[in-house]
């Protein structure tokens, strides 16, 4: 009975994963990936940038998704940044200067223009695709039964080294996600909030994200519309698409 006792110990601690759930990380963070990017998905959101000394700047976006691996973003406003443009295709990402009207390869760790928000955040839909997860734990967060998970980058492209993710139990809603460097510096944390039905679908539509570097920024993203209907033309997200800019979808 001692050797049995010890036996299903040691099961409970292979690989840091908890046996008492009947999925893998991997299986919970693809679940969270499919409650907040389906297949085809075109979105407008608002962008609100809050800075240190309380000054808010607010952003006006158009969102295109098309499975895991392709995105394009459009600023619809302010003025000063209406047309510029970001494009995921597979693993290259590209941001668009109306000004000089081209395109500029661009990294995933990069910001998206005046925000907290990298363009892996926005345009690198799927976590678990790029990194490794293991469930810590089953826990609460505020009250509310979670998964608590540890995300290991799978290679040097991904955006970062480290994450950590917390996941509701009930309908794998994602809450919370902390992102971490190399040398296991807390960078910034993203949160979820106002779980709402838009355009037939139940998802978080709030998503905030303060900076741990710059202590008292943040942004906020706010959902507005979603169609998950409309299929959208593959030539949406290359770059020669993008560099013909805004106005190509306004003629």
């Amino acid at each position: 009975m001692k050797k049995l006792i010890i036996f299903l110990f040691l099961l409970i601690l292979i690989d840091g994963k908890v046996t008492n759930s009947e999925l893998t990380g991997k299986e919970i963070v693809k679940k969270a990936d499919q409650v907040l990017h389906p297949d085809y998905a075109i979105y407008a959101a608002d962008m609100i940038t809050i800075k240190q000394n309380g000054e808010k700047k607010l952003f006006q976006l158009k969102i295109y998704v098309s499975g895991k691996d392709h995105a394009l973003v459009w600023y619809l406003s302010p003025p000063r940044e209406r047309g510029t443009g970001y494009l995921l295709d597979d693993n290259n990402m590209w941001m668009y200067f109306p000004s000089v009207e081209r395109s500029v390869r661009i990294s995933s760790s990069q910001t998206i223009m005046g925000t907290d928000f990298s363009t892996a955040d926005i345009l690198k839909v799927r976590l678990a695709e790029d990194y490794d997860a293991i469930l810590l734990s089953m826990e609460e967060l505020d009250g509310i039964p979670v998964y608590s998970l540890e995300l290991k980058a799978k290679s040097n492209n991904a955006a970062y080294n480290e994450i950590k993710y917390w996941i509701k139990k009930d309908g794998f809603i994602p809450i919370k996600m902390e992102f971490y460097t190399i040398s296991g510096k807390l960078l910034k944390i993203l949160t979820y909030s106002e779980v709402k039905n838009i355009g037939g679908r139940t998802r978080p539509i709030k998503l905030t994200m303060e900076s741990m570097i710059n202590v008292g920024y943040k942004s906020i993203m706010s959902l507005t519309t979603a169609d998950y209907e409309t299929k959208i033309p593959d030539y949406f997200f290359t770059q020669e698409y993008l560099d013909r800019g805004l106005k190509s979808e306004e003629n």
